[in-house]
Order: structure tokens, then sequence, then C-alpha cells
């Protein structure tokens, strides 16, 4: 293999032998031309690090002193050449330290004795390192670059990444205002709003979300001091590493999201691959550090503040806890006007919000398949072809429509109840794996319409149910029922059935009833179960903002709410109903986040509005060993 496939090959990251080395040295000081074809090679491996060296927008990035001093080096370093002028090019031209312009006439001359100095920093990496306190031979120009006066010495750095998208960015760097601008080695970069999404010289795809404080140790190792990144790493091509106050995260070729809270408390999400997880606190002598803990896919791991190393084997509170690098697009276009970036960049804001626990959106084309959260099955379960019609909330996401159930038709939504499912997590399943664990509270929202209230039928509306079987398996039911055209709650206790009719004043002695009609309403739930009953309470068409201060418009106490499905349904000769957007939630803030996001798009708050990482929990099922 020749010098010239040598050089290459290194730069494609293959190692060479010191003799490989110093081959390619001689090679490079053997003419001119063959320095030139070093700086083509450079420009075409800009990722690596030396290529710094020979790129005069470093030159441009140093504050004055260091300018001079650099001048000053390239000078000195050029003079040990003593490069012959090839024929037709003037004489080297004098370097000026107050500026980086060069004499048009000089141009190629100065870019071929800067190749060779490029070479020369180049080859000087080529060579093994010497051992502390062995000379070095200073007659080999290979190895200038390891004395005294080094280049490094001035702080020219290499470039470890990119910039490719900034949103609503604020950084301490002005270059980063900007796509296309360049990350620096060593460079402490402080995001204290938005998002900075980049891209390193070795293929990794990183987005960091503000407020954030982190530096490039080198091109695969980074120290996030404060906030929140993702990462996604090609391990065929490249490593990486996050270090952290108190943990060391080593990927192991995946995509993964990394969390610092104020109490410097570690968190870390796996979504593919695996990482390791080590404790970096040091400790004294005596005391062993923790093991390391190894966290694959779709599942979470700590480090606390002292040290300790911990790992779920639960799946992740939510797909999209961190923004991850595939969601950057879709901001991008969003931003740009694209309704349907829009509907899936809303989506991911949802599934970072604290306390959300389950959505159905009933997107049109998937026949609400797509935009659930939670529910389980491909589409509402039914037995005729599930039909839509117009949303029921307006500015929401764009293909997104309501479920019409027809007369006599009904359907059912399906909770995922098992043990990784995020009502689980938030300690919501009893020992029969049904809703209604004593302790707990839960908020439910939905909207309905119907299409001719004078056709009223039996009933029509939503029901709480632990089986498919009406009554029998229904501890509540919300809408009109008894053929009457007011709004209701029915409560099951056992064999008793009790009707609360709704009241819009209940502030009032009398009962301000509260009509069908065709209009939209919208509804919240609040259940909290008890050990020895559950307390239901209904609102009807009141703002989530003044839910706290308005009294329910229905109250009831029952004996015992369990659940794990919704049936939305209409008996025979009652109108068509229309039901939109259910959610279910931990509080009424969560229910109020996700209608805002939902409704009026813009740059997602990161980090779900939390300053730390969530805690992992003890003493749920399958908890964290």
């Amino acid at each position: 293999m020749g010098p010239f496939e040598l050089l290459s090959a290194y730069l494609d990251g293959r190692p060479l032998s010191e003799q490989e080395a110093r081959e390619v040295c001689q090679w490079v000081k053997a003419s001119p031309e063959n320095a030139r074809v070093v700086v083509e090679l450079g420009i075409i491996h800009s990722q690596v690090d030396y290529f710094a060296l020979a790129d005069l927008r470093a030159i441009e990035g140093l504050d004055e002193p260091n300018q001079a001093e650099l001048h000053r080096r390239l000078e000195s370093a050029l003079e040990s050449f003593a490069f012959d002028s090839p024929e037709g090019v003037s004489p080297r031209p004098r370097l000026s330290p107050t500026s980086n312009r060069q004499p048009r006439t000089g141009a190629k001359w100065w870019l071929l004795a800067s190749g060779g100095l490029a070479a020369s920093a180049l080859l000087s990496l080529l060579v093994p390192s010497k051992p502390p306190g062995q000379r070095v031979d200073s007659s080999d120009p290979a190895l200038v670059v390891q004395q005294e006066q080094a280049l490094p010495a001035v702080g020219l750095r290499s470039v470890v990444a990119t910039v490719t998208e900034v949103i609503g960015d604020e950084t301490s760097a002005a270059a980063l205002h900007r796509r296309g601008g360049q990350v620096w080695r060593g460079e402490e970069i402080n995001v204290s709003a938005g998002l900075l999404a980049l891209t390193t010289t070795d293929g990794s795809e990183i987005v960091v979300e503000g407020p954030a404080k982190f530096v490039f140790d080198q091109v695969d190792q980074i120290t996030l001091t404060t906030g929140r990144l993702a990462a996604r790493v090609d391990g065929k091509v490249a490593d990486l590493t996050v270090k952290t106050p108190t943990a060391v995260v080593v990927d192991l070729g995946t995509e993964f999201g990394v969390g610092v809270g104020e109490d410097l408390r570690t968190y870390v999400a796996v979504y593919e691959g695996a990482v390791q997880l080590y404790s970096g606190v040091e400790r004294p002598a005596e005391n062993a550090a923790p093991r390391p803990k190894r966290v694959t896919a779709g599942r979470a791991g700590q480090v606390d503040a002292d040290g300790q190393v911990h790992w779920a084997v639960q799946t992740l509170p939510s797909e999209r806890e961190f923004v991850r690098p595939d969601e950057v697009a879709s901001l991008r276009e969003a931003l740009g006007g694209s309704a349907e970036a829009r509907q899936r960049t809303c989506f991911y804001a949802m599934q970072r919000t604290t306390g959300l626990l389950a959505f159905q959106s009933f997107d049109i084309p998937s026949r609400g398949a797509s935009y659930s959260l939670a529910f389980l099955g491909a589409s509402p379960r039914m037995e005729s072809k599930p039909e839509f019609g117009d949303d029921l909330c307006p500015k929401q996401l764009y293909s997104s429509g309501a479920l019409r159930i027809a007369e006599g038709e009904h359907a059912y939504l399906d909770i995922d109840t098992t043990n990784d499912s995020p009502l689980a997590r938030a300690g919501l399943i009893d020992d029969r794996g049904r809703i209604g664990r004593s302790g707990s509270e839960l908020w439910l929202a939905w909207s309905t319409q119907a299409d001719y209230p004078e056709k009223i039928g039996d009933h029509a509306g939503l029901s709480l149910m632990f089986g498919d079987a009406r009554l029998t398996q229904e501890p509540l039911f919300v809408g009109h029922t008894g053929g009457k055209a007011l709004l209701s709650m029915l409560s099951n206790l056992g064999s008793k059935t009790v009707e609360v009719e709704l009241d819009a004043d209940p502030e009032t002695f009398a009962i301000e009833s509260i009509e069908v009609g065709d209009r939209v309403h919208h509804w919240v739930m609040r259940l909290i179960f008890g050990e020895r009953s559950d307390s239901v309470a209904v609102w009807c068409d009141v703002p989530l903002e003044a839910i706290r201060a308005t009294p329910p418009h229905a109250e009831a106490v029952n004996a015992n709410v369990i659940f794990d499905r919704l049936r939305i349904g209409v008996s025979p000769a009652a109108s068509a109903w229309h039901f939109d957007d259910v959610v279910m939630a931990t509080t009424i803030d969560a229910l109020s986040k996700i209608q805002s996001i939902h409704g009026d798009f813009a740059i997602p708050e990161t980090g779900s509005g939390r300053k730390t990482p969530p805690r992992l929990q003890d003493g749920q099922p399958d908890a964290f060993r």
C-alpha cells in the first residue's frame, strides 16, 4: 500500500503503524504537490480533528492576541519546511498579524505551505506518543507539533458538531443561532430556552432541550452539567459517552435520553439498543463504587445524587419523554405551516405532559388507531365499521374527527391496565387488574354532541365498565337516561341504581337542569378512590381553569367504582351522538396542559415543565430492581 493509500486509510479511521506513519511523513515532505494532496484530502475528510489546522475559519474564531501568536508560529513552522516555490508561483508572502486576508498573488503558495503544516500536524498524530519525560526527535518535522511550540497551545480547537436546527433557541454562542453553525471541542454552551439540534462529525444526532449547559470534551464525549439531551448513535460507526455530575452513560449503539435535575440526579431513558450506566461520584478508597447497570430499550435508569445506580424493569413513561432527533424535522415542518407535522408534533408534546395517562383523538385516516395512548386495539371496538364526523373541538389535530355512534350502536375503548401501563405506574390498578385502587385519584375529560336532540330514546352517553354487560358491569354512566332530555349521572350501587340530575347552579336550592341540546358539551369527571367508598364529581361545560372554583354539577358516593374499559353508546330510537377527545390524567392541571398543547400549536415547552427528571418510584408492581 502506497503513501497516498495509507493516508486515505488513516483518514477513514484505520490506525497506522509507526513505520507506515513515517513512510507517509517522508512522502509529504518530498514535494509541495504532495502537501497539496493533504489539503485536498483534508477537505474531503473535514470531519477529522486535524482539519481545523488548515481551516481559515479557525483563525477567524480566535481573539486578537491568539491571532498574532498563531501567525507568528505559522511563520516559524513554515520556515522549517523550506519548500521551493513551484514554477509560476510568487514567493510566500509574510503573514500579517493583524489581518487574516492574504495578497491574491500568494494565495496558492499559502495554501501549499499550510498544507505542509497541516500534514505535519496530522503526521505527528500518526506516530505513537512518547512516554512522559522522553525527548522528542526534533529532526523529524512530523513531530514538531509535539514540542512546546505546538499549535494547539494557542487555542486551536477542532470542530466536533454542526448545528442542524435551532428552534426557539437562546444560546451563549452567537454562531449557534443559525443552522450550519459549528460547535468546537471544549466550548461550553448554555441553552437557556428552546431546542438545539446537532450532528456530530462522526454522525451522531443530538437534541438539547433548554435550559441546559454542556460541552463536547471530544466528538464522542459530552459533559452535560444541567438539562436534558437525547442522542441517536449508530453503533456501527461511533460510540458516545455522556458524563453528568453524578453519572457516566456509555452507549452501546442506541438511542437514549439523559436528564440532569437540580438535585444532580441523573435520569436515563433508552429507546433503542442499550446503555451502560455508571456512577460518576468519587468515593473514598475503602468504599467500592456501585456496580454499573445495563439499561436496555424501553427501560429507564437513574443515578442518585450520592452515586447510587438504579434501573427499571418496567417500560418508559412515554416514548416521547425526551425530544428525540426524529421530532426535529416535524417541528421544522410544523413551523413552516405543515398541518400534518403540526398534528404529529402536538401529539409528541402531549406525551411529555406529566400526569397524562390515556388519550384518544379518533384520527380519521387511521380509524382511531393513530394518535392514541394507553387504549388497546387498533381502533374503537365495535360491531359495525367506525364512522367519523367533524372534530368537536376547533383548532385541534387536523385529521382528528369525532366518533359517531348511530342509533342502537355502541363502541368500547379498552384501557391498557397491564403492569407497564401509565395507569399502573400511577398506582391506579388494583389487585384484579382494574382501575380503582384505593388512595388514588383520576380525572377524565371528553366531549359530546347530539345530532337531533329531540330524538331521545332511552339513553346516550359514556360508561365506566369492567365488562361488556350494561348495568350489571357498569358502575357509572354519564349522559342522558330514562327517556329524559336532561343530562344526568347514573351510579350503580350493587342492585341499586341512583340517578343524579346535573345542576348548572349547585349553590341554589332549586335544580337548574342542563338540557341535551344540539351544542357541544365538554365533560370533566373526578374519581377519588377510597378504602370503603369512592367519590365521583362531574362538571359540564366548565372551563378547565375554573374547575377548582366551581362546585360539581353532580356528585355521588359509590361503594366501588372499578373499570377497565369505556363504553360509548346510544340506545335504539335515540339520536346519533358524537364523542371526541377522551383524556385521562392524574390531575386537572394535566388536563389543562393537554388542552393548551392540543388547541394552539406553538413550540412545545421542553422538559415537560419539569425542573428535575422523573424520580423512579418504589413499591409499584414490577418496580425497579
